[in-house]
């Protein structure tokens, strides 16, 4: 009775039947068309959709909000879907579903915490600044920020280990390190990657320690106009100049024992200074000091490696070294001092004539080393080889004839040569039978003579086939071909062999055999397939025509002879389809 007495009031109020309407059939928590929107027992109202709002809307929405949003949203929380191009956010839109956002519109300031992207691409028609306040830390779990113009990589920083990095990619691109020296621009350093990244600083490099280049090995630096480092001699330092720093015409030389070496290049001199004056000089033809030469202690004058001692004199005065004792006898010291031994005579500076009424007696290996030839003239004709007072050959003159006599009784005469490093015995002598002769290889000769020059012969290139294949032993070397345009040369071998491989086009050649000698080969063809076989034109062949190729997996022996030289040749199919 209540509520029906509440209608009542409120009908009496002047409420109209449409104002009623709006009421009739409400269900709470629904939304219904022209229907009063009335929420349900959990403030919750369903299937709404659009609210228009010409001011203000203020109050937090939680939870999701799907469609278009006009107008200004303040506040945060919650998910926003749909289009918000006319909106202005002021506040925090989360988990927002970004293929409904088309518009982002233009945002004077976005604060925000961390930023996550999908995609790979941050992209901008101009220049890009980053603002920060701190520091600006660059986490890349590839271990590779690259740099790129265009598209195309110019360089890139990286982690290698625990190294770090700077990489150009471009083909000889240079790394450049440059700056201001107050308002001048200029590159500090240039790293040359066409010279395998050697390195140019602009205005010299100071260092705090030790600079090592190539520690230990053949390694060189050039500082102004000096060399130092290796000038040729391996594992050995050295010094010189920068237009001298070669092998031969270098300053100064050290190897890892200590041996040292002052040199000069050919035809100039070593001077010693003090205080820059010059108190000798040494030249490739003598010392010579402004001073004079004190020794000291025990010994003398010693000279060694083949340098020779000059007594002072001038060549007019026939100045030398006269010894008045019976034998010149320099002394050496030391337990395994060599025999006595002294050179007579230098080069240049020899000795006229060396008389002997004697002989030449040494206990080791006697050396005869000259300029020219060595020319041995003994007035009796004869020049003999013996071992310990034994002859056992000699060279004599016999008549203007050379006579070479091997002494002993029954003992040969050998001709021994190197092959390829191996010692062989090209041909013996044989005394123990008169003198027969045993090669230890092929002999060649235009012709062989019989022993009384009657004219009867052996010639590899006559009629006489017989007499030349029984010098053979009556067999040939076999060639074997290859290819499809094989050469048989018949003026060097006699047989040869091919399995064609295709249509195959022979030639002949005799190697310059002339006009009136018979020679001639067998052909051994087998075919390797289905092939034609062309022969050269001057082949005749019986018939006029040139025998079938064989067939595949056959093989066929012709013989051909020429006796002109190869201008006309005659052919024959000896054996067909052998196999």
């Amino acid at each position: 009775m209540t509520r029906a007495r509440d209608l009542a009031d409120y009908i009496s109020t002047g409420v109209s039947d449409t104002e009623l309407d709006v009421l009739d059939g409400v269900t709470a928590g629904t939304v219904t068309a022209s229907k009063a929107l009335v929420v349900d027992a959990n403030k919750d109202v369903a299937s709404l959709r659009n609210i228009t709002a010409t001011g203000t809307v203020t109050g937090n929405v939680t939870g999701n909000v799907t469609g278009n949003v006009t107008g200004n949203v303040s506040g945060s929380s919650g998910s926003t879907t749909g289009n918000a191009a006319t909106a202005t956010t002021a506040g925090t839109v989360t988990t927002a579903a970004q293929t409904n956002i088309t518009s982002l519109g233009t945002l004077t300031t976005l604060t925000v915490d961390d930023i996550t992207i999908n995609g790979s691409t941050i992209s901008d028609a101009g220049d890009l600044d980053f603002d920060i306040g701190g520091d600006l830390n660059i986490d890349v779990d590839g271990g590779d920020v690259r740099l790129k113009d265009g598209g195309t990589q110019f360089a890139s920083l990286y982690k290698s280990g625990n190294n770090f990095g700077i990489y150009n990619p471009i083909s000889d691109g240079d790394l450049l390190f440059q700056g201001k020296d107050g308002s001048s621009f200029f590159t500090a350093l240039t790293v040359d990657m066409s010279a395998a990244g050697a390195a140019t600083f602009n205005a010299g490099a100071t260092f705090g320690g030790t600079v090592t280049v190539s520690e230990d090995t053949d390694a060189s630096a050039i500082i102004g106009r000096a060399h130092v480092g290796y000038v040729g001699h391996s594992d050995w330092a050295g010094f010189s100049h920068v237009d001298t720093d070669s092998q031969t015409s270098y300053a100064l030389l050290q190897n890892p024992s200590g041996s040292t070496r002052v040199n000069s290049a050919s035809g100039q001199s070593t001077l010693l200074t003090i205080g820059n004056s010059t108190v000798a000089t040494v030249s490739s033809s003598a010392a010579t000091f402004n001073s004079s030469v004190l020794l000291s202690g025990t010994g003398g004058l010693t000279t060694t490696g083949g340098n020779n001692l000059t007594v002072s004199g001038s060549v007019a005065d026939h100045a030398g070294l006269i010894f008045a004792t019976h034998a010149i006898l320099p002394a050496e010291a030391g337990a395994e001092a060599s025999a006595n031994v002294i050179d007579l005579g230098a080069n240049g500076n020899e000795f006229k004539s060396l008389y002997l009424n004697t002989s030449i007696v040494t206990d080791s290996d006697l050396t005869v080393d000259v300029g020219g030839n060595i020319v041995l003239d003994a007035d009796g004709g004869g020049i003999y080889f013996k071992d310990a007072g034994t002859t056992v050959g000699f060279f004599q003159n016999d008549g203007g004839d050379f006579r070479m006599l091997s002494s002993a009784s029954d003992k040969d005469i050998k001709f021994l040569g190197n092959d390829g490093g191996s010692t062989i015995t090209a041909l013996t002598l044989d005394m123990s039978e008169a003198g027969k002769a045993t090669f230890n290889s092929d002999i060649v000769a235009p012709r062989f003579v019989d022993s009384d020059n009657s004219g009867y012969y052996v010639d590899p290139y006559s009629t006489s086939v017989l007499a030349y294949a029984y010098l053979q032993q009556s067999y040939g070397f076999n060639t074997a071909l290859s290819g499809t345009t094989p050469t048989i040369n018949a003026g060097q071998f006699n047989s040869f062999s091919l399995t064609t491989s295709g249509n195959t086009t022979f030639t002949f050649s005799v190697n310059g055999v002339s006009t009136g000698y018979l020679i001639g080969f067998t052909l051994q063809l087998t075919a390797g397939g289905t092939h034609t076989i062309t022969y050269p034109n001057s082949v005749d062949f019986a018939g006029g025509s040139a025998p079938d190729a064989p067939a595949s997996g056959e093989t066929d022996i012709l013989v051909f002879i020429t006796r002109d030289g190869g201008t006309t040749w005659y052919g024959a199919l000896a054996i067909d389809a052998a196999a």
